[in-house]
Protein backbone atom coordinates (compact mmCIF):
# COMPACT_ATOMS: atom_id res chain seq x y z
CA UNK A 1 0.00 0.00 0.00
CA UNK A 2 3.19 2.39 0.80
CA UNK A 3 3.43 2.57 -2.77
CA UNK A 4 0.06 3.56 -3.43
CA UNK A 5 0.06 6.42 -1.29
CA UNK A 6 2.96 7.61 -2.67
CA UNK A 7 1.88 7.61 -6.15
CA UNK A 8 -1.38 9.67 -4.88
CA UNK A 9 1.31 11.64 -3.14
CA UNK A 10 3.15 12.57 -6.11
CA UNK A 11 0.10 13.12 -8.23
CA UNK A 12 -1.22 15.48 -5.60
CA UNK A 13 1.33 17.59 -5.34
CA UNK A 14 3.10 17.80 -9.06
CA UNK A 15 -0.05 17.56 -10.96
CA UNK A 16 -3.41 18.18 -9.27
CA UNK A 17 -2.77 20.54 -6.39
CA UNK A 18 -0.75 22.75 -9.12
CA UNK A 19 -3.49 22.69 -11.26
CA UNK A 20 -6.78 23.16 -9.56
CA UNK A 21 -9.31 22.09 -12.31
CA UNK A 22 -7.71 18.44 -11.37
CA UNK A 23 -9.00 18.43 -7.56
CA UNK A 24 -12.33 17.46 -8.14
CA UNK A 25 -11.32 13.41 -9.24
CA UNK A 26 -9.31 13.32 -6.23
CA UNK A 27 -11.94 14.87 -3.38
CA UNK A 28 -14.44 12.81 -1.34
CA UNK A 29 -17.79 14.13 -1.69
CA UNK A 30 -18.63 15.84 0.65
CA UNK A 31 -15.25 17.60 0.95
CA UNK A 32 -14.78 19.98 4.33
CA UNK A 33 -12.02 23.11 3.77
CA UNK A 34 -11.34 25.08 6.63
CA UNK A 35 -8.97 27.85 6.08
CA UNK A 36 -7.29 29.16 9.28
CA UNK A 37 -5.22 32.36 8.95
CA UNK A 38 -3.19 34.20 11.94
CA UNK A 39 -1.31 37.15 11.81
CA UNK A 40 1.32 38.20 14.13
CA UNK A 41 -0.46 40.12 17.05
CA UNK A 42 -4.31 38.16 17.16
CA UNK A 43 -5.53 35.04 16.99
CA UNK A 44 -7.02 34.65 13.55
CA UNK A 45 -9.75 33.90 11.19
CA UNK A 46 -11.63 30.83 10.65
CA UNK A 47 -13.35 30.26 7.29
CA UNK A 48 -15.16 26.98 6.20
CA UNK A 49 -16.16 26.05 2.44
CA UNK A 50 -18.42 22.95 2.42
CA UNK A 51 -18.51 21.86 -0.80
CA UNK A 52 -15.98 21.55 -3.79
CA UNK A 53 -18.08 23.23 -5.80
CA UNK A 54 -17.47 26.82 -4.05
CA UNK A 55 -14.32 26.41 -6.71
CA UNK A 56 -13.73 30.67 -6.54
CA UNK A 57 -13.26 30.19 -3.24
CA UNK A 58 -11.24 26.69 -2.86
CA UNK A 59 -8.63 28.26 -5.78
CA UNK A 60 -8.32 31.78 -3.99
CA UNK A 61 -7.12 29.76 -0.74
CA UNK A 62 -5.39 26.94 -1.95
CA UNK A 63 -3.19 28.31 -4.42
CA UNK A 64 0.30 30.08 -3.27
CA UNK A 65 0.95 32.59 -5.81
CA UNK A 66 4.52 32.19 -7.84
CA UNK A 67 4.55 28.18 -7.37
CA UNK A 68 6.27 26.82 -9.65
CA UNK A 69 7.40 23.46 -8.31
CA UNK A 70 6.96 21.12 -4.96
CA UNK A 71 9.85 19.35 -2.88
CA UNK A 72 8.86 16.95 -0.87
CA UNK A 73 11.24 16.41 1.77
CA UNK A 74 9.28 13.58 3.60
CA UNK A 75 6.23 11.67 4.36
CA UNK A 76 4.72 9.25 7.05
CA UNK A 77 1.96 6.92 6.30
CA UNK A 78 -0.36 5.04 9.07
CA UNK A 79 -3.53 3.03 8.09
CA UNK A 80 -6.74 3.44 9.90
CA UNK A 81 -10.02 0.55 9.27
CA UNK A 82 -11.43 2.75 6.99
CA UNK A 83 -8.14 4.63 5.02
CA UNK A 84 -5.50 6.35 5.89
CA UNK A 85 -3.54 9.46 7.22
CA UNK A 86 -0.20 10.82 5.75
CA UNK A 87 1.33 13.44 7.15
CA UNK A 88 4.10 15.24 4.36
CA UNK A 89 6.26 18.23 4.79
CA UNK A 90 7.06 20.21 1.66
CA UNK A 91 8.70 23.37 0.04
CA UNK A 92 6.32 25.29 -2.57
CA UNK A 93 9.25 26.80 -4.65
CA UNK A 94 9.09 29.86 -7.47
CA UNK A 95 10.58 29.25 -10.80
CA UNK A 96 14.06 30.11 -9.51
CA UNK A 97 13.88 27.65 -6.95
CA UNK A 98 13.87 29.88 -3.80
CA UNK A 99 11.41 28.67 -0.78
CA UNK A 100 8.36 30.25 -0.72
CA UNK A 101 6.41 28.25 1.34
CA UNK A 102 7.05 25.41 3.78
CA UNK A 103 3.89 22.82 4.55
CA UNK A 104 2.78 20.02 6.44
CA UNK A 105 -0.18 18.87 5.26
CA UNK A 106 -2.11 15.98 6.77
CA UNK A 107 -4.38 14.03 4.85
CA UNK A 108 -7.29 11.56 5.45
CA UNK A 109 -7.71 9.25 2.89
CA UNK A 110 -10.40 7.28 2.65
CA UNK A 111 -10.77 4.04 0.90
CA UNK A 112 -13.56 3.81 -1.94
CA UNK A 113 -14.80 -0.04 -2.38
CA UNK A 114 -16.91 -1.36 -5.16
CA UNK A 115 -16.05 -2.68 -8.70
CA UNK A 116 -12.01 -2.83 -9.54
CA UNK A 117 -12.38 -0.68 -11.77
CA UNK A 118 -13.81 1.56 -8.56
CA UNK A 119 -11.81 0.94 -6.00
CA UNK A 120 -9.11 3.44 -4.37
CA UNK A 121 -9.13 6.40 -2.43
CA UNK A 122 -10.39 9.74 -1.91
CA UNK A 123 -8.92 13.05 -0.06
CA UNK A 124 -11.81 13.53 2.77
CA UNK A 125 -9.56 15.71 4.68
CA UNK A 126 -6.70 17.99 4.41
CA UNK A 127 -5.07 20.17 6.95
CA UNK A 128 -2.35 22.47 6.31
CA UNK A 129 0.05 24.29 8.09
CA UNK A 130 1.81 26.45 5.84
CA UNK A 131 4.95 28.75 7.13
CA UNK A 132 5.23 31.39 4.64
CA UNK A 133 9.09 32.30 3.72
CA UNK A 134 9.48 36.40 3.61
CA UNK A 135 12.06 37.41 0.71
CA UNK A 136 14.63 40.02 1.74
CA UNK A 137 15.81 42.20 -1.55
CA UNK A 138 19.64 42.01 -1.52
CA UNK A 139 19.50 46.04 -1.76
CA UNK A 140 17.59 46.52 1.35
CA UNK A 141 20.12 44.28 3.15
CA UNK A 142 23.05 46.42 2.20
Amino acid sequence: INNILETFMYYWYENAFLDISKLGAILGQPFKLTCQTTQQNNCGQTQQYSNINDINQLIKLAIIQGVQNVEILMWTPQQLTDGYTMSVMVNWKDSNGNILVTGNDIFYLQRVLGSPQQRGLCVKSLTSHLIYHQQVNQEQKE
